[in-house]
């Protein structure tokens, strides 16, 4: 790659992290006032859905060749972090439901430490397989329908938490 293609990456990749910013930040108020009337854990489906859209988006624009395939990218992982502020802000909360008032904030610091070390481990697991798959554009196609499927799957899971509990107060 040539220092001019370096840059135009480079430029996207500030353009999605900027426009994911400004999406997150405008819906910020809505989950917040989701989750005052359905509860957090209603929510966060919701950011899951979203999760579940991002490698769809990666999987079209990777199919879409040169500039419109960059540009179809921006737009749609851009729609899909229309419900990843719920992601943020739920988990956490779904977190502070469910553990015992004794050793709170152990709990909450192991569960932070833990978050933080699979945001540094996953990415390296990932490089890892596709390179094992081939490294090219079939391997980064199918493992993203492998992530859409496993975010699909804990969708579900999520959906099937609120249904069991529904009825418990929020």
């Amino acid at each position: 790659m040539d220092r001019r293609n370096i840059l135009a990456l480079m430029k996207l990749g500030l353009a999605i992290s900027i426009g994911n910013a400004v999406v997150q930040f405008i819906t910020i108020g809505f989950w917040s006032r989701m989750n005052v009337k359905m509860g957090v854990r209603f929510g966060i489906i919701f950011g899951n859905l979203g999760l579940a859209l991002c490698p769809i988006s990666m999987i079209v624009a990777t199919s879409v060749p040169g500039v419109n395939g960059k540009i179809i990218f921006l737009i749609l992982n851009t729609i899909s972090n229309l419900a990843l502020a719920t992601t943020s802000l739920n988990v956490l909360q779904c977190l502070l439901q469910v553990i015992p008032e004794k050793n709170k904030t152990l709990n909450i610091s192991i569960y932070t430490v833990l978050v933080t070390l699979s945001n540094a481990v996953m990415p390296l697991v990932g490089v890892s397989i596709y390179t094992a798959m081939g490294a090219d554009r079939h391997a980064l196609q199918l493992i993203f329908w492998i992530i859409f499927v496993l975010r699909i799957v804990s969708t579900s899971l999520w959906t099937l938490r609120w249904w069991l509990l529904r009825n418990e107060p929020k």
